[in-house]
């Protein structure tokens, strides 16, 4: 796959319109810095490392052929300024040792920044019928 350019043009005051390939989306600050047209640059970050995260496990569940129904991904910035990612795995077949692995690789997401790197990825499981766990899986 070749990789696509992004490219982000200027638009009135703090607002960004980003084109990537094909697509184009907005980029701005909420009122009254800016004029709520689209989600901030800190959102599309969220954004994207959710995404990636909710996508490896998928293409890892769909290999191992595991019973994976459903996964949703939640990630906010921590009060610290880290990244807290929740992820919700649904499938009452799966077996508590797909849903570790599963939960390990979402902590490898390549798009997340390492540790080292200010990264702090804290997932939450949410078991289907049962009460969620927390995993911390890098040091503050």
């Amino acid at each position: 796959m070749t990789p696509r350019i992004v490219s982000v043009t200027e638009g009135g005051g703090l607002t960004r319109s980003i084109a990537i390939g094909t697509h184009t989306l907005t980029a701005d600050e909420p009122e009254p810095i800016g004029t709520d047209t689209g989600p901030t640059p800190g959102e599309l970050l969220l954004a994207a490392l959710g995404s990636c995260t909710s996508m490896a496990l998928r293409a890892l569940a769909d290999r191992h052929r595991w019973p994976l129904e459903r996964v949703d991904v939640a990630v906010r910035f921590g009060d610290r300024g880290h990244i807290v990612k929740n992820v919700g795995l649904t499938g009452d077949d799966l077996e508590p040792a797909q849903r570790e692995q599963l939960l390990a690789a979402a902590g490898r997401c390549p798009r997340a920044p390492p540790a080292d790197q200010g990264g702090d990825d804290r997932h939450r499981s949410r078991p289907a019928g049962g009460t969620g766990c927390v995993r911390r899986l890098s040091a503050p």
